[in-house]
């Protein structure tokens, strides 16, 4: 494990660099109703958080508002009942936000999703042309969705740690959330952030430009860092090694540049080297892809025999059900195509129910990820099989009448024997208003399907509602 050590005056530098940050964008020190009050999000153990949470805000004495986990619904809550005005967070947050506004839309049909465009085209060209303005505008534009998101006193994001999509950060800045993109490691601390105001210089996810205690460089592809605000030295299972202010570190990161400001495509050691010999960069190739149902997924190389494979892992979580099943198989073929389309080839597509990184991870680990696979810690589905073991339309309505049969007997304490398909739940079970209640709410949320009473009658036995789930349960 990598220790990266500071000196006093490499984290007093740190925090002497927000002079830049201050005079290149005054959003940051944005205030709602006389406050500053910064989320967090990020645990202080980790580079991202200790820096650009903790030591930039704890200097200027602001406000942290803690939350007590890190369920979807204590996020949003907390944020609007506090009013936080901060949030630096991973991409994972940013992606989960964008994934429920597609999913939002998607139930709302084509001809919103087509209104939806249109307005965050033109948010974003209001935005890139008065950038304040523009960003007061979205919030009224975009009010039902911050209403259902955070709300509306954020003034300032920040997204740092790994890659974001192109969509998301797109998205996100159109509705009236200024996100920006940052960069740093633990072993040269945060050493810049994208600060530009308009909105097509922030969604185009720069790093932006080097801090003033800090310098970059590009040779050969890859980013190198110097300064004084780098760590003074790390400590690895290969020895300890200093790092001097002149000492040019090696980030490993693959970078482009355009005038000042710099970009990053990939990590050097994460390359693969596909069974055609051909170097395909991971990071390019997850920045394509777009899932609505799947959380976590990592493009990596696997090696069978002697041959390495350009894999795509996608994790399944503990909600997947099997009626679920076709659509998760659709979703990654139309990712695949997608991929073709953009001249990326996968070569193996492997399903798995183990988790593929652990949940307080800040990204999907590859090195950690290829040791798990290796050691047996992930076992691996190939999509072929995933396929294969398919349920007949009989064998799911066998299966949901097992599930609603066990949650009835759970709420009502009643033995299975007593409990047939054609039961009626209130006359022959003895069910209450409230447990009818309760019973549709646990089957809304485990399949995914809302109710209609009024159109499909009373939903009054086994049969009925399991043949009502197959029906109507709504796609993704």
């Amino acid at each position: 494990m990598l220790k990266s050590v500071y000196k006093g005056l490499n984290i007093a530098q740190q925090i002497l660099d927000t002079k830049g940050i201050i005079r290149k964008n005054k959003l940051i020190m944005t205030h709602y109703n006389g406050e500053l009050k910064h989320l967090a999000f990020l645990p202080f153990y980790h580079v991202f958080g200790l820096i650009a949470m903790y030591f930039w805000f704890a200097f200027f004495s602001r406000t942290f508002v803690f939350l007590k986990d890190y369920s979807t619904d204590t996020i949003l809550n907390t944020i609007k009942r506090h009013k936080v005005t901060h949030l630096f967070a991973v991409p994972l947050l940013w992606h989960g936000v964008h994934k429920e506004i597609n999913k939002e839309l998607d139930k709302r049909g084509k001809k919103t999703k087509k209104r939806f465009d249109r307005a965050v085209s033109f948010s974003l060209f209001i935005q890139s042309i008065f950038p304040r303005f523009g960003i007061r505008l979205a919030k009224r534009m975009f009010k039902e969705i911050q209403t259902k998101l955070f709300g509306d006193s954020l003034t300032f994001l920040i997204t740092g740690g790994s890659y974001i999509s192109p969509e998301a950060i797109r998205i996100i800045n159109a509705i009236g959330y200024p996100l920006f993109n940052g960069y740093g490691m633990s072993e040269i601390g945060i050493t810049s952030v994208e600060l530009r105001l308009r909105a097509n210089k922030r969604i185009k996810a720069s790093i932006g430009s080097p801090f003033e205690s800090v310098s970059y460089k590009i040779e050969d592809k890859i980013l190198f860092v110097k300064g004084t605000s780098l760590a003074y030295k790390t400590i690895s299972k290969e020895g300890t090694k200093e790092i001097t202010p002149s000492t040019w570190f090696n980030t490993k990161d693959i970078s482009t540049k355009n005038r000042n400001h710099y970009f990053l495509l990939g990590r050097e050691d994460d390359i693969v080297v596909s069974s055609n010999g051909e170097k395909n960069n991971p990071d390019m190739i997850e920045k394509a892809l777009a899932f609505k149902l799947i959380n976590r997924f990592s493009v990596i190389g696997i090696k069978e025999n002697t041959t390495q494979y350009l894999a795509l892992i996608v994790e399944l979580d503990d909600n997947f059900h099997e009626l679920m099943k076709s659509e998760v198989i659709a979703e990654i073929e139309k990712n695949l195509e997608r991929l073709q389309q953009n001249k990326y080839y996968i070569e193996k597509v492997y399903i798995t129910f183990d988790r593929i990184a652990p949940p307080q991870a800040i990204k999907v680990s590859r090195t950690i990820l290829k040791h798990s696979i290796e050691a047996g810690n992930v076992e691996l589905i190939t999509l072929h099989d995933f396929k294969t073991n398919d349920l007949t339309t009989e064998e799911l309505n066998q299966l949901i009448t097992t599930e609603i049969i066990e949650i009835i007997v759970e709420i009502l304490n009643k033995d299975k024997k007593e409990i047939r398909l054609n039961s009626h739940l209130i006359f022959d079970l003895g069910a209450s208003s409230l447990d009818y209640i309760t019973l549709l709410m646990r089957l809304k949320i485990k399949y995914n399907v809302d109710f209609n009473l009024n159109e499909d009658g009373n939903l009054d036995t086994v049969r009925k509602l399991s043949n009502y789930i197959l029906r109507n349960r709504k796609k993704g």
